[in-house]
């Protein structure tokens, strides 16, 4: 069936959410079916899907990933276009699933798309799948905000200071200095007043260790100064050197980490604040995301 595939000379628009998200798990090179080609069609093929080490898959990996996967039409029909299409597409759902799981809980829930045929199986031949609450509905990019309350997933992991969801419709357009937190990951706060209403918090902030993504799809982000898209303080938890918080017994160590955390801060032209080695606490401001 992979050879089936892999024998197409150009991959139908239809598959290219699959092929892509094989391109990401596998790190082949991104929009090169030459290559995804060869690797569907050598003798290797199941034996590296059966040996991925799901525990090397990167943050950055699982967010493009979850986003094919979030998309309705990611496995939509495919098996009407090439012969085995079908089940990489589940192969990757499956995988993806799983990471939302054990590796990066939180955020919206992946669909069983595909897998959801599996599991109308019988017990003693049925796929062994992680269970996740329902999908949510989407809140609609630019829904009216008098009308969308603000959403919040079953499963999600952001605690907010004040609590909007227990905020009237009124205090949620004046919002002052909002702070988002996910415990022991990160931290934000957003200077000034903010008009909550209508945003899909689990949409548009993502926390990973050592990394703070607001408005990840570029598409939902408003004019600067709107929203989320605006002055706020970053607090990052658990960025420890490589070697671990032990280098803070080093002033010399500790200080030559410090300013390379400093560097990096200034690159990604945010304002350094300040970080410790000891307790990995990372802090910067922005003007905007």
């Amino acid at each position: 069936d992979m050879k089936t595939l892999g024998s197409l000379a150009k991959v139908p628009p239809m598959l290219e959410p699959v092929v892509q998200a094989l391109e990401v798990l596998l790190n082949l090179p991104a929009k090169n079916w030459l290559a995804v080609r060869r690797t569907l069609t050598g003798p290797q093929f199941i034996s590296k899907i059966r040996a991925l080490d799901l525990g090397s898959i990167t943050a950055g990996q699982f967010r493009k990933l979850r986003k094919m996967l979030l998309d309705e039409a990611f496995d939509d029909g495919v098996e009407r276009y090439a012969a085995g299409a079908d089940l990489l597409a589940t192969w990757c759902r499956a995988v993806g699933r799983y990471l939302a799981i054990e590796r990066f809980p939180g955020g919206p829930p992946i669909p069983l798309g595909t897998l959801a045929s599996l599991t109308a199986t019988p017990p003693a031949t049925r796929p062994e799948v992680p269970e996740t609450p329902p999908v949510r509905q989407a809140v609609p990019k630019r829904a009216s905000k008098d009308t969308v309350q603000p959403a919040r997933s079953p499963d999600s992991y952001l605690v907010f200071e004040p609590d909007i969801f227990a905020l009237s419709e009124n205090q949620r357009a004046q919002v002052r200095d909002l702070t988002i937190t996910r415990p022991d990951v990160g931290q934000i706060v957003f200077h000034g007043v903010t008009d909550c209403r209508g945003i899909d918090f689990d949409e548009v902030v993502q926390f990973e260790i050592g990394e703070v993504n607001v408005y990840p799809d570029t598409d939902m982000k408003p004019a600067v100064g709107v929203e989320l898209n605006k002055r706020a303080t970053v607090r990052m938890y658990q960025c420890f050197p490589p070697g671990g918080p032990s280098i803070a017994d080093d002033p010399q160590a500790a200080e030559a980490y410090r300013s390379k955390i400093r560097q990096m801060t200034e690159k990604k032209e945010a304002i350094f604040i300040d970080y410790d080695c000891a307790t990995g606490v990372w802090e910067c401001e922005v003007d905007h995301f």
